[in-house]
């Protein structure tokens, strides 16, 4: 097997990968991520890693979970391709090479890391490291000096540059320099009108010179505040995004500018994570509109935030009329008390961290529609309740299914009659309503003769068309209020309820004609007729149960076809 194929679980890979026990309750404790690792190697170039042990705060500072055993292109797909540099650093440490330290932006995690990683042994290699991204520039201690003013402006992390009331620039803090990337005696006499700033938009298009917070400042005499623009850094591929401030500073006395001064942090880092978050929600919603199931965002309080295409399309809301609106307020639970309810119960136990599942109707558009509903807390990594999860389903098929089955379950195949078993359960059901009702009730068994010849002679699908006739006779022929079903074979039992025997015996003679009277076209032009022979059995005994009654009638029918077949007998 080759290294690339290996897995966490093979016996020897494990062994020979295992984490000295010595060092666990250390690592288990460091605030620092630890990550212990196999390097995956094809043709002397490193493709991938496993992770053999990570720390606890491992999981705390990426986010990534239940990682042991896996390979990193698993946990991180998209790694390999955002940064090819991590796997040349690591491959080349894990091969032989010295321990490094570096810093580097992990674009697979949108984070920074600071790490500091070594060889324990050949192929394996371990990363200890700490997420930096959060602004990695803080304000230079403030040096006691006795001009005050000087200590602020050369140490504060903003950048300051000062220019003249024709906007050349005169003075600029250290802060300014490393900002900008241009030294104090490179920015001296430069506008910024200057072009080679570059200066842009936030949506990329140019920024002209003359609309630059400093200048605009300057030609009006009041301040301008938080002006987003990118500038070009010489040192860096990428803009450096600043928010501006620009104050003109009056002559004594006048309302003629002397000189101005503009203020700027670099928010470049924030700019990428908002984007990033960007980049994410839009990830998230593209995600979620492709979703055929129901899906909304809450807030904590149960406010929706977010809502997909599909929930929207089958609702017939606009986006606009859902988001910000308290989710258990919208109309599809509002047309029934019990249901809204029941919602808010759910939401009330989701804010406690339960999740709920359960199947409800609700009002789609003018549908009442079965769904299965469940909503689930959202956790941080902190384990912190930060929304609220809810998601549907439309049922609809499912129940009609459900239903299909049920009633299949109690239907003979062929004729769609009741089966033995759900036959004698509807007797029992008629037979307890007459006793306690003092009221009669008769039971017909009923035979097809010589129906083996008819399987013979004809085949088994003439005999399948003459069970079906039969069925269809029943429905023609008796009331609404009887109840026929297929006990097995050619055998079929009728309940006839607040029915004597002398009615029972005129139904049952009716039917005996009218079959007899009947023919089965068959597909090759024949026509086949076929009678029956019938027993009777009636309600004479409150005490009896059905199966006496049933095999009473049976007993009618064996006489029946003892008189020569075709006959009722009671």
């Amino acid at each position: 097997m080759s290294d690339e194929n290996k897995t966490f679980e093979d016996p020897a890979y494990t062994e020979s990968a295992a984490v000295d026990l010595a060092l666990l309750p250390l690592l288990e404790q460091m605030l620092n991520g630890v990550a212990y690792c196999r390097m995956l190697y094809k043709e002397e170039q490193p493709i991938d890693f496993i992770y053999v042990y990570t720390n606890p705060a491992f999981e705390q500072l990426t986010g990534l979970k239940k990682v042991t055993g896996k390979r990193v292109s698993e946990v991180i797909p998209t790694i390999r391709q955002s940064d090819p540099e991590l796997f040349k650093i690591y491959g080349c440490v894990a091969a032989g090479g010295a321990p490094v330290k570096f810093e580097t932006y992990l674009h697979a995690l949108g984070m920074w890391f600071s790490l500091s990683v070594y060889s324990p042994k050949h192929e394996y290699f371990v990363a200890i490291f700490d997420v930096t991204t959060e602004r990695k520039l803080t304000l230079e201690k403030l040096k006691r000096s006795e001009e005050t003013y000087r200590t602020l402006f050369e140490t504060v992390a903003h950048g300051v540059v000062y220019q003249n009331k024709n906007g050349h620039i005169i003075s600029a803090n250290p802060a300014a320099e490393h900002i900008l990337g241009l030294s104090l005696d490179q920015m001296q006499g430069r506008t910024s009108m200057d072009p080679r700033w570059g200066a842009i938009h936030e949506d990329g298009t140019p920024y002209l010179g003359e609309l630059h917070p400093t200048m605009i400042a300057i030609k009006t005499g009041k301040p301008v505040y938080d002006v987003v623009m990118g500038i070009k850094q010489p040192k860096l591929e990428q803009p450096v995004w600043i928010k501006v401030y620009a104050t003109p500073i009056l002559k004594k006395g006048t309302e003629e500018v002397d000189y101005a001064y503009s203020t700027f942090e670099d928010i470049t880092d924030r700019k990428r994570n908002e984007e990033a978050i960007r980049e994410n929600s839009l990830r998230l919603k593209t995600i979620l509109d492709n979703l055929f199931t129901y899906v909304a965002l809450l807030d904590s309080n149960g406010v929706v935030e977010e809502i997909n295409k599909a929930t929207l399309e089958r609702t017939g809301y606009r986006r606009e009329e859902i988001i910000g609106q308290y989710f258990c307020d919208a109309p599809l639970w509002n047309y029934n008390d019990e249901v809204r309810s029941q919602l808010i119960a759910a939401i009330n136990a989701a804010k406690l961290g339960k999740s709920s599942r359960y199947d409800v109707v609700v009002k789609l558009n003018d549908e009442l529609v079965p769904i299965d509903f469940q909503i689930s807390p959202v956790l941080d990594n902190s384990g912190q309740i930060i929304g609220l999860l809810p998601t549907a389903v439309d049922i609809t098929e499912r129940k009609f299914l459900e239903e299909e089955l049920k009633r299949q379950a109690h239907l003979d195949y062929l004729t769609e009659l009741p089966n033995r078993r759900r036959f004698m359960e509807q007797c029992k059901v008629e037979l307890s309503r007459s006793q306690r009702y003092d009221l009669t009730l008769s039971i017909l068994m009923l035979d097809i003769d010589k129906f083996k010849s008819i399987n013979d002679i004809y085949g088994h699908q003439a005999g399948d068309l003459v069970l079906k006739k039969l069925a269809l006779i029943f429905q023609k022929v008796l009331r609404n209020i009887d109840i026929a079903g297929r006990m097995g074979g050619e055998e079929f039992a009728i309940i006839l309820p607040e029915t004597d025997i002398e009615e029972a015996l005129l139904i049952a003679e009716r039917l005996r004609e009218i079959i007899c009277a009947t023919e089965v076209c068959l597909a090759n032009g024949l026509n086949i007729d076929f009678t029956v022979s019938i027993g009777i059995a009636t309600l004479v005994d409150n005490n009896t149960n059905i199966e006496i009654l049933v095999n009473e009638a049976d007993k009618a029918l064996y006489r029946a076809k003892q008189a020569g077949r075709n006959k009722v007998c009671t």
